[in-house]
């Protein structure tokens, strides 16, 4: 697996911070300073675990003068976290842009949670068993399975119990419902006992002159339906490429091809925002369709780095019971390679490229799928420029603002639709009229702005 740099350290150049100017001035005895280096970076009093190697270090010669140039590396989810003084809690820091910050006790423990081999999605459920499974929701995958997989596959003979077993739904030997089967076969009213945050939530926009917010809504709290995983998926992937244009081409029976690179892309995006979902985080799955854009936003950060995303060939699935239950059917199954095929298709067809935003606390990510051209400066490709930074961490706050503003930007971010009386519930000692002064004030400092209605609009964070 590739390390990410994510910054160097330079020896030797001194910083004017006045005038931003930088002079070189040459360090002396290099050997001694790289043996002090290697000493505190390999000793385990000091460092929790080192991750550097000579070759990130590189001695150059300016101006007759030595500076030393260290590249600093980004650990993977398995070595999370690295700490020093022999204390995580107090030991662990994070980089933002210019200052580093100390861990809070919650990021420190989901980094531990994410070393973790042994995956959440593989959690044996001891109250949950066979009957818990819907079986509608079996019997519809069946037939995608046997669809896909064809009508003589073994599997298509087996009972439904030992189906669930080869599909490490259910654990063979407690006879109980793995994570993984509940959420994909159980319904919201036993997954919300487990995972309290758990909430499914697609949204189809119209146009923005409008005055409803959304002309279609589907969420797992409506109870007509399950509310699992599969179900779900099956309810709103047709929805999302229904409006594609789809160029007229035929196959080798001369028969229309239906389904073309850019249904698979989103069928793609859409499988794999289920499937790297951290379900014990706050905020809700929410998948979006605009009128030129696709949005697929789910609690997680990724667990490799974003550019290396892009170029494919790496996969680290959160939830790989999941992701084995989807790949059954053709979904999710480039593992890898999701991303880079759909970098691809979307420059080919000269759009704007894909567009992922990671935030914290609570900890996010999306995916912005736009369907139209790419006539701005953006960047042409992840895979060779990867210099715009689409990380927003909202843990680094402007000075000008109050603790309760910070709370206001904490609470929107996780729900953008909550309306100010609910964010006057949300938050303790303070009135509807504080709230509404607050919320002035963040929009006059250009830190948020609402689109919509009060009832059915959404807060932006700017």
């Amino acid at each position: 697996m590739q390390i990410q740099k994510v910054g160097i350290i330079i020896l030797g150049v001194k910083e004017n911070k006045e005038n931003n100017v930088y002079t070189v001035e040459g360090v002396e005895n290099v050997n001694n300073i790289l043996k002090d280096f290697w000493n505190t970076i390999n000793n385990k009093e000091k460092v929790s675990q080192n991750i550097i190697n000579d070759d990130n270090i590189d001695i150059l010669e300016i101006e007759n003068k030595k500076i030393i140039v260290i590249e600093i590396l980004k650990a993977n989810r398995r070595n999370k976290p690295i700490y020093i003084n022999n204390n995580p809690m107090t030991g662990t820091y994070k980089r933002f842009h210019e200052g580093d910050f100390k861990c809070s006790e919650y990021e420190i423990k989901t980094m531990i949670s994410e070393s973790n081999e042994k995956t959440k999605d593989q959690i044996i459920l001891e109250e949950y068993d066979i009957k818990n499974i819907n079986k509608e929701t079996l019997k519809d995958y069946r037939i995608r399975f046997k669809i896909h997989k064809g009508e003589t596959h073994e599997w298509n003979k087996i009972e439904d119990e030992e189906f669930l077993y080869r599909l490490n739904a259910l654990d063979r030997q407690t006879k109980k419902l793995t994570l993984a089967g509940l959420l994909m076969f159980g319904e919201e009213k036993d997954i919300v006992s487990i995972l309290p945050n758990y909430f499914l939530d697609y949204r189809e926009i119209k146009d923005s002159v409008t005055t409803e917010r959304w002309s279609n809504r589907i969420t797992s709290w409506d109870d007509s339906w399950t509310g699992n995983l599969w179900d779900f998926f099956e309810k709103i992937v047709n929805r999302l490429t229904a409006d594609l244009e789809i160029p007229f081409e035929l196959d080798n029976n001369l028969m229309r091809i239906e389904d073309t690179t850019i249904h698979k892309c989103i069928r793609e995006a859409l499988s794999n925002s289920l499937i790297h979902t951290q379900y014990d985080e706050s905020g809700s799955i929410v998948i979006e369709k605009g009128e030129n854009y696709f949005k697929f936003a789910n609690p997680g950060n990724m667990r490799i780095p974003v550019a290396e995303a892009f170029k494919g060939g790496q996969s680290d699935p959160r939830n790989p019971l999941l992701h084995k239950m989807f790949s059954y059917l053709g979904y999710g199954e480039r593992a890898g390679s999701g991303l880079s095929m759909i970098n691809d298709v979307w420059k080919e067809k000269g759009w704007v490229i894909p567009e992922i935003e990671e935030t914290f606390n609570p900890n996010r990510t999306t995916l912005i799928l736009y369907t139209k051209e790419n006539n701005s400066n953006h960047i042409d490709d992840y895979t060779e420029n990867y210099t715009k930074n689409y990380t927003k961490n909202y843990t680094n706050y402007p000075d000008n603002i109050n603790n309760t503003q910070r709370k206001i930007i904490e609470i929107i971010n996780e729900n953008p639709t909550i309306t100010t009386k609910e964010l006057a519930q949300k938050i303790e000692n303070i009135t509807l009229s504080g709230i509404k002064w607050n919320l002035k004030k963040l929009k006059e400092n250009k830190i948020i702005s609402r689109e919509g209605n009060a009832r059915k609009g959404r807060w932006i964070i700017l």
